[in-house]
């Protein structure tokens, strides 16, 4: 099969298509033939290692980290799953023809009939954390809550859940993003590009907000969001910060780690909510295999949306 290849850490020009052996189903795993996956920021910093002291990566290395394909063999001991199944999910290793996958992760399901390839590719990763971040927030009706990062796949759909849970909700975006923010859920927004954001949440909400989620700043940077939270409130972030319960004035610090904790959302729920036409995933741009290189420069680039990378069908 064919793989996206990684041999060492560096530039996205290192990267190069290599022939890999076919992977074999084990007992409790099931291969899935990729149709279409999708391109997240961590690949970029998995690449340059820019994690590598939280994540560090093993090559070489296929990057990818979401997928939607069709099941091509399954394990002795698997069950609820087929051959010629349409699966997706949030799975490492994702750019090559085919990946093997534990049947029992939670961030592989199937595909419902009323999701398109292309969505069940873009929606694993982005929704799982997304939900991740309501559930660490948690109550948000009649609350206010700020979306630092509103502009990313991530923080698009933080803006709309909130919204749809009835918050009041204030997401940060520059002028080209303002109208895909406010189509979100966004009642207000604050163009980052020219205002001081934790000023301007202070003084459009007095005390500061309920819940402020920083999908962006990390360390001191992270904990300084503090000063745009009421006591008692929420600060929530996907990224790495201090390593304290509450930050400020009394502020609740937490982190949200995809899969961590009993009550991690799983792709099931995310593909249940997309087909519902409760989650919505934007996608920006669709790439062949071929041009995989210049996907990832356009995600280097930071294009607004996600980018499908496209796979040929299974014979």
């Amino acid at each position: 099969m064919r793989a996206l290849v990684a041999d060492d850490y560096g530039d996205i020009a290192r990267l190069h298509v290599a022939e890999l052996p076919d992977p074999v189903a084990g007992d409790g795993d099931v291969v899935v033939a990729t149709l279409a996956c999708a391109l997240n920021p961590i690949d970029l910093k998995l690449l340059s290692g820019e994690l590598r002291a939280f994540m560090p990566t093993a090559f070489p290395y296929v990057p990818g980290t979401d997928l939607c394909g069709i099941v091509t063999s399954v394990g002795a001991n698997v069950r609820g799953y087929a051959p010629g199944d349409r699966v997706g999910g949030a799975i490492r290793g994702a750019l090559a023809e085919c990946v093997r996958v534990d049947a029992s992760s939670p961030f592989l399901a199937h595909v419902p009939g009323a999701v398109e390839t292309d969505v069940a590719a873009a929606a694993p990763l982005v929704g799982c954390a997304a939900l991740d971040v309501m559930r660490a927030a948690g109550e948000v009706r009649g609350a206010s809550v700020a979306v630092i990062g509103a502009s990313g796949s991530v923080g698009r759909l933080v803006v709309e859940r909130s919204a749809a849970l009835g918050a009041h909700v204030i997401a940060t975006a520059s002028p080209v993003d303002d109208a895909a923010v406010r189509e979100a859920g966004a009642r207000e927004t604050i163009d980052h590009t020219t205002l001081p954001t934790l000023a301007t949440i202070r003084e459009r909400v007095s005390g500061g907000v309920d819940v402020l989620v920083d999908l962006v700043n990390v360390g001191d940077a992270l904990a300084a969001g503090a000063v745009a939270v009421k006591r008692g409130g929420r600060l929530v972030s996907t990224l790495f910060g201090p390593q304290a319960t509450t930050v400020g004035d009394g502020v609740r610090l937490q982190y949200v780690r995809m899969g961590e904790g009993p009550e991690a959302t799983g792709v099931a729920r995310v593909y249940d909510l997309v087909a519902r036409g409760d989650l919505h995933v934007a996608i920006a741009e669709r790439h062949p295999f071929d041009e995989v290189r210049t996907a990832l420069q356009r995600l280097r680039e930071g294009v607004s949306g996600k980018i499908v990378v496209t796979m040929s069908a299974p014979a």
